[in-house]
């Protein structure tokens, strides 16, 4: 059975970014991917997918990244999922608290490839 990987996040550009990323590294897994958190969301508590990889942004409409990241770790069918975020401009503060939600890992989105694919390499460094 193939991975699975979800990109949740607002900006089509940025999905379409991630995607290349892991599809360089990981061809073989299978991506979901939600510009809307809600549905994301509601995608992911109804389908009997459980994501190994779920990558979020922050900074989205209705509901942000942090209730994101909240919401998933209170279903245990996400124990095991590994959380990142990644979004422009993180506090300090802000990824403590991402952390102290469950999230696994947090970034700032890199501005090349190259640096998208580092940081897909370091999230999936032990598939």
């Amino acid at each position: 059975m193939p991975q699975i990987y979800a990109i949740i996040d607002d900006d089509q550009d940025d999905i379409d970014i991630l995607c290349e990323a892991v599809t360089a590294l990981r061809p073989s897994f299978d991506c979901l991917t939600f510009i809307s958190p809600v549905d994301a969301l509601h995608a992911l508590e109804k389908d009997g997918a459980v994501p190994a990889y779920i990558f979020i942004d922050y900074n989205m409409p209705f509901i942000n990244g942090m209730a994101v990241v909240s919401r998933i770790r209170q279903d245990n069918r996400f124990d095991k999922s590994i959380l990142t975020v990644i979004s422009t401009g993180i506090s300090p503060v802000d990824a403590k608290t991402f952390t102290q939600l469950g999230a696994n890992h947090v970034y700032t989105k890199p501005y090349t490839m190259k640096d998208y694919v580092s940081i897909v390499k370091e999230v999936m460094k032990d598939v």
